[in-house]
């Protein structure tokens, strides 16, 4: 149902492709992306020690921080803030910009040939920066203009200082030492998460980020690229550097994903407003029954008349929108009844997340189509569900009773009008469906 952009590649083949030219990692020497030359091959090193093994046993205390960072246990679960992941994925565009600036400019004194097999590889950087904002504007709502305009973080610009002072030293070897928690380090934790149970993948943070990083195809080369060349450039002074680069990489990589929770403000991928919310499959509209302010009232769909009970105030906040009833003045808000989560009435809100997708057969004169996710679990959207029969003998028990009631009820006296009995709106676990789609209608 839901259009699948192109995934940009994972940061840890970015990095790798800076470090390699070769299409094949065994086909050492490899030229780097920056002055110094070529690593030796020394295919006599194969059966060696593993080096990436022990730079982490040497820094482990620093290593399982990183590995074990509350950001990931928020992605993996789906409890991270939408905002603070737009915000994250920002930064890692931003900071792509940057990194390729700063390895542009490694290359201006070499020699022509070096420049050349450096701007061999710029198309495949380049284009992760492109993917990337297509994300950013097509899955998360960021219009290209938004992604510009922000700032590089003080975080990821403390990274960019790191590496631009390793380049200025003229020691190239350090510079992959430096790559290591960042090729290594998000295959690690990408194949992990994917393949633990718990991981909750039925989210955003799922496709766009877990999925991305799990493949460690490029971590494995990157490996064995290390293991075979690091003997070469041994010393005891060189590796209590190395010690001393990749620890602080690792420090940094931490503080890149810190960077989630320094976002202030919330993005307004909706502008705060009065909608009518319309489900693209039903085609009727997001309904308080009756309009009633009494705590627990349904929320169905009904044919659009533009009453007030079908309109709805959103207003954003850091943590999420809240759909405020124009009517009762009470918030849509979830309730458990037995294993459903149905969406009522209620003056407590539950938050948001309100997030664009992509239809097949989108053109431009369509209004734009969202998602509606809990904000504290991400992996349940708004959906809707028929009513199963019961609530049908339901209503013929009560037409049948409401002739012998006294006093009689108002007019108003059915269980559920004729289109209450179609739909109810819920919570559901996403699966793209059509019935968890919605557009949103202006009032004026």
């Amino acid at each position: 149902m839901f259009v699948r952009l192109e995934a940009p590649v994972s940061r840890a083949e970015l990095a790798f492709k800076f470090a390699q030219v070769d299409s094949e990692i065994q086909h050492l020497p490899i030229t780097l992306p920056f002055p110094g030359g070529v690593l030796k091959s020394r295919p006599e090193d194969k059966t060696g020690p593993d080096y990436i093994r022990i730079l982490i046993e040497n820094n482990q205390d620093v290593w399982d921080k990183y590995m074990n960072h509350p950001y990931l246990q928020e992605l993996a679960k789906g409890t991270a803030s939408l905002d603070g992941f737009r915000y994250y994925m920002i930064q890692d565009t931003k900071y792509v910009e940057k990194y390729i600036s700063v390895r542009m400019a490694s290359v201006s004194t070499s020699a022509f040939e070096d420049v050349q097999e450096f701007a061999m590889k710029l198309p495949h950087t380049v284009s992760y920066v492109d993917a990337m904002n297509q994300i950013c504007e097509n899955s998360l709502g960021l219009p290209r203009a938004v992604v510009k305009d922000t700032p590089l973080s003080k975080r990821l610009q403390a990274s960019v200082d790191f590496n631009v002072s390793i380049a200025r030293e003229g020691n190239w070897f350090e510079m992959h030492i430096a790559l290591v928690p960042c090729i290594i380090g998000y295959s690690d934790i990408g194949f992990k998460l994917a393949r633990d149970p718990r991981t909750i993948r039925n989210s955003p943070y799922y496709r766009l980020w877990v999925l991305l990083n799990a493949d460690n195809s490029y971590a494995q080369a990157y490996h064995t690229f290390i293991n075979r060349n690091i003997a070469h450039y041994w010393t005891p002074q060189a590796e209590e550097q190395w010690n001393k680069i990749f620890r602080r990489a690792c420090e940094l990589e931490m503080d890149f994903l810190d960077v989630a929770r320094d976002l202030s403000s919330p993005y307004r991928i909706v502008d705060n407003g009065t909608y009518m919310i319309k489900n693209f499959s039903e085609g009727t509209v997001m309904t308080l029954r009756g309009g009633r302010s009494t705590e627990g009232t349904p929320v169905i769909l009904s044919k659009s008349d533009g009453s007030l009970s079908q309109k709805w105030k959103l207003v954003a906040s850091k943590d999420g929108y809240t759909l405020q009833n124009v009517a009762s003045g009470t918030f849509a808000a979830i309730v458990k009844i037995g294993k459903e989560l149905l969406i009522r009435g209620s003056k407590k809100p539950t938050r948001w997340w309100i997030n664009p997708i992509l239809l097949p057969s989108e053109t431009a004169d369509d209004p734009p189509a969202y998602q509606f996710f809990m904000s504290t679990e991400v992996q349940h959207v708004m959906d809707v569900c028929r009513l199963p029969p019961l609530w049908t003998l339901l209503q013929d028990a009560w037409e049948i009773f409401l002739p012998f009631m006294d006093p009689q009820p108002p007019d108003d006296h059915r269980l559920v009008s004729e289109s209450d009995l179609a739909v109810a709106v819920i919570a559901r676990d996403n699966c793209e469906v059509s019935s968890q789609i919605w557009t949103l209608d202006a009032c004026t």
